[in-house]
């Protein structure tokens, strides 16, 4: 008995390795997955189909004795057997189509010679299947070459449902004689016949479905995993690149407010030079950056009540420098009825506004100006960025793409400004466009008109001078030695008393005898990190209220959450600019202006 068992499982095993090979008869080992679940889907329906019609037919043959019935089992059986050869030949294309014919011409006939038992409409529903299994998911597209080759099956399934329709009221070809004990036998096999077909096409859907289904998981596993892996990439690496740079344009610039004291002219325009390099790297830096996030989706909106005025002001003071070095003069156009407060996201419109005067300005030609407008128009705020020069059409279309750039003589970049101007405006719920005309380039965007309401006491921010903040005392934790001197370059200047101490432990030692107007405290530092001293200052109830700007040099720490749910005034990113430092305490430390005097 345990040998015919083993006997049956060998039989059994050999004969679905058999049929396996059958179904996968005309695939070879380079063809492409999408080409090799075609071709094996197409075989399995002419395969399955060709078993079903010479079951259920020669059942019927059984019934009837009607040689119409078992010559057109074994002409559908041989045309099925075709269809697997046209693919054990390659001809995939003409198998797709042969078995599109083969099953139009088996609903015709049967429906015809066995009307008494098959139901034409059941029939071509049962037709239709078939036709949407071979051309949507047995490689249809791929075998058929045109979409329009749907509409010829549609066009064939009225056909038949008409024909059978036809023949079932005129009886223009009369069925096969069917004894009437037997007729409702051969419904019911019929109706067998054709459920298991239905049953066949619904099981293939399915399946396809749940391996696209988790084809498109594995991708998108894969596709997060490698985002994740550039996201750490790049937080690790932009850290070692931002502090050299940091210092690098710290000095620069420190060096630079003081070049009225300089005679040699070689020495000046060296040190204009390094200041402008200095400024370009650190753009294209923060802008690989800034694109780096809103692609890893660390970059969404937070809206708040913010004064437009204030962040206008802010962006002509960031790019001061520029205009002095090109000679170029930036006006504002402002349109009044704007609401002193609007809602919107202060970091993302001023990255926008500030990308885009930045590459007004790198463009114009020395001597020209740039005119910033901002007006209402239908329920938003529209601004238009003018520059002179001119932008060839073609490449108008292309310019807002991530590293499509103009060059000039002076400057190049990556072209990434405006890819992130657009994307951080199009999260903001407007829109960008650029046009060229008259010899002017016009930049304009849009964004939804919100008017915001700000019960903080509002402070006026004046032009940034020396002694600016004369009286005022500032407690700074930097580990960086060179960064050290350029903090102290800037507190001389600006009037400020500064304290330096070296790291985290040695601030809040610090704080208990010290009591400064606000605090500049790095990311990074040894013994304690920011932070870890935000936190602790926090805890310190008579220093609690102290304002503090957290610097980091982290890719992904701007724009997060993690500084300022502990209760930082304002994160800011190396490198940094001494106008933003200017400008941040300005805004967030009370200034006597008595003080200023």
């Amino acid at each position: 008995m345990k040998r015919f068992i083993n006997i049956i499982l060998r039989i059994c095993e050999g004969t679905k390795d058999s049929i396996n090979a059958l179904l996968r008869m005309g695939i070879d080992k380079e063809d492409s997955s999408e080409l090799q679940k075609a071709v094996c889907l197409i075989n399995t329906l002419a395969f399955w189909t060709a078993v079903l019609v010479m079951t259920v037919g020669y059942f019927l043959f059984l019934l009837t004795g009607a040689v119409l019935v078992l010559s057109a089992v074994l002409l559908e059986v041989l045309a099925f057997s075709g269809v697997i050869m046209l693919n054990r030949y390659r001809k995939h294309r003409l198998a797709a189509r042969f078995i599109l014919l083969i099953h139009c011409a088996l609903a015709i006939y049967f429906g015809t010679i066995l009307g008494n038992v098959m139901q034409p409409e059941l029939l071509t529903v049962v037709w239709m299947a078939i036709f949407l299994l071979a051309f949507f998911i047995g490689g249809g597209y791929f075998f058929y070459g045109s979409r329009n080759v749907k509409y010829l099956g549609l066009l064939l399934s009225m056909i038949v449902f008409v024909v059978l329709q036809l023949n079932d009221y005129y009886r223009m070809i009369t069925p096969v004689y069917i004894r009437p004990e037997y007729l409702n036998i051969g419904k019911i096999s019929c109706c067998i016949g054709m459920m298991a077909l239905m049953y066949f096409v619904s099981i293939c859907i399915i399946n396809h479905n749940d391996a696209f289904k988790a084809e498109n998981r594995q991708l998108l596993a894969r596709l997060e995993a490698a985002n994740e892996a550039k996201t750490v990439w790049v937080n690790e690496y932009s850290h070692e690149i931002r502090i050299p740079l940091n210092t690098l344009i710290g000095m620069a610039q420190i060096i630079h407010s003081n070049i009225d004291k300089i005679a040699d002219k070689e020495i000046i325009r060296d040190i204009e030079e390094l200041n402008k390099a200095g400024l370009l790297a650190r753009e294209i830096i923060n802008n690989i950056l800034d694109l780096a996030k809103i692609e890893a989706g660390k970059d969404d909106p937070r809206m708040e009540a913010v004064q437009l005025k204030d962040i206008l002001n802010r962006s002509m003071s960031m790019n001061r420098y520029m205009t002095q070095v090109k000679g170029i003069t930036i006006g504002i156009d402002y349109d009044h009825h704007i609401p002193r407060y609007i809602l919107t996201d202060q970091i993302f419109l001023q990255k926008i506004i500030n990308n885009l005067v930045s590459n007004a300005l790198k463009f114009s030609p020395d001597g020209t100006g740039v005119l910033i407008t901002v007006a209402i128009l239908k329920g938003c705020i529209h601004f238009t960025i003018r520059n002179t020069g001119s932008i060839s059409p073609e490449k108008v279309t292309c310019m807002i793409e991530a590293f499509e750039s103009e060059r000039n003589k002076t400057f190049s970049g990556t072209g990434l400004g405006l890819s992130i101007a657009r994307k951080l405006v199009e999260k903001l719920g407007g829109s960008l466009k650029i046009q060229s005309r008259d010899n002017f380039v016009f930049v304009s965007f849009d964004i939804p008109l919100q008017a915001g309401i700000r019960t903080a006491e509002e402070k006026e921010i004046g032009l940034i001078r020396d002694r600016l903040f004369e009286g005022l005392k500032v407690l700074i934790m930097e580990d960086d030695a060179i960064f050290q001197r350029v903090y102290q370059r800037w507190c001389d200047r600006v009037g400020l008393a500064c304290l330096i101490v070296n790291n985290g432990i040695e601030g809040i030692e610090a704080l208990q005898t010290f009591t400064p107007d606000f605090i500049i405290c790095d990311d990074h530092m040894p013994r304690m990190m920011g932070i870890d001293v935000l936190k602790a200052i926090r805890n310190m109830p008579d220093k609690a209220g102290i304002p503090v700007f957290m610097v980091t040099a982290d890719a992904f720490g701007i724009g997060g959450d993690r500084f300022m749910k502990e209760g930082a005034a304002i994160q800011l990113a190396k490198p940094l600019r001494i106008d933003d430092l200017n400008a941040m305490v300005l805004q967030y430390v009370p200034v006597n202006p008595l003080k200023e005097s």
